[in-house]
């Protein structure tokens, strides 16, 4: 089952009952609403299921992660909103063994059951966030990542911590690449597994490496609006930035060109 509290459902409401009391003070009115509003800005979802027969090892949870994700999202990341919403017990199943399995303790192993654990978070986030059409305002972007709480990794915690962690704990930037948002402008959600790991990483960085355009009145080179948004997760300096693209591409970046970022589609990739 899921407890939720909505911050941005209770404001408007305090709000109005307020207003008689208040009509004629509105700057008053006005400073108690964005205390109000401050006040409820940390409050969102926690995921709590409950589900029979959730997978009791390592080996279980990853032929059932194989199976749910393959069959909802095609090879272009997109996910298909009616299936999901019918395959949702099945989702919540590997949502209670996350919760209670141990992670691999390292190497591979560990980095995929991370991967996959996140994505699952994540499209059960956009499930009880109401199937967002699009992530482009700060609102919706926030409440499934940063305002939705689910069990990861032995502790309560939002997908957007998750996803800096396993960035993090890994210390390679390709990780990043790997961390679908489920946008049109980002990564595509995929399955991983150990044995295509390395493979499957470069792949990921080949997809996310190409500039998006260039703007010459400006002299910027725009990169994917993914970079811009966790730029902290790739290399400090630009010119290292630059040489970490270059290796993943079959031609070389254009030379006299500072770093932008194109414009951000967040959108949610659907399949319609």
């Amino acid at each position: 089952m899921l407890g939720s509290v909505r911050g941005a459902a209770i404001l408007p409401a305090l709000v109005m009952a307020m207003t008689p009391v208040f009509a004629r003070h509105p700057i008053r009115l006005l400073v108690i609403a964005l205390l109000i509003g401050a006040s409820l800005s940390g409050c969102g979802m926690r995921i709590e299921v409950v589900a029979d027969d959730p997978p009791q090892s390592l080996a279980a949870f990853n032929d059932s992660c194989q199976g749910l994700i393959t069959r909802l999202v095609d090879q272009q990341g997109r996910l298909d909103a009616d299936s999901l919403l019918a395959s949702e017990s099945e989702l919540d199943r590997l949502i209670v063994a996350i919760g209670q399995l141990d992670e691999p303790d390292a190497g591979p192993e560990r980095i995929v059951y991370r991967l996959n654990a996140y994505h699952l978070v994540v499209i059960k986030s956009v499930i009880v966030n109401g199937l967002p059409r699009d992530l482009g305002s700060a609102l919706a972007y926030g409440a499934v990542f940063d305002r939705t709480s689910c069990r990861l990794g032995g502790e309560r915690t939002t997908p957007a911590a998750y996803a800096a962690r396993i960035v993090a704990d890994g210390a390679d930037p390709r990780l990043r690449a790997a961390l679908s948002e489920l946008t049109v402008d980002g990564p595509r959600l995929r399955w991983w597994q150990a044995a295509t790991l390395d493979a499957d990483l470069d792949q990921a960085m080949r997809e996310l490496a190409p500039p998006r355009g260039l703007d010459h009145a400006g002299r910027l080179l725009l990169l994917a609006p993914t970079i811009g948004r966790h730029r902290d997760d790739f290399p400090a300096t630009d010119q290292e930035l630059l040489l970490l693209l270059d290796g993943y591409l079959s031609e070389p970046l254009p030379a006299g060109y500072q770093i932008g970022y194109a414009s951000a589609d967040l959108r949610v990739r659907y399949r319609l």
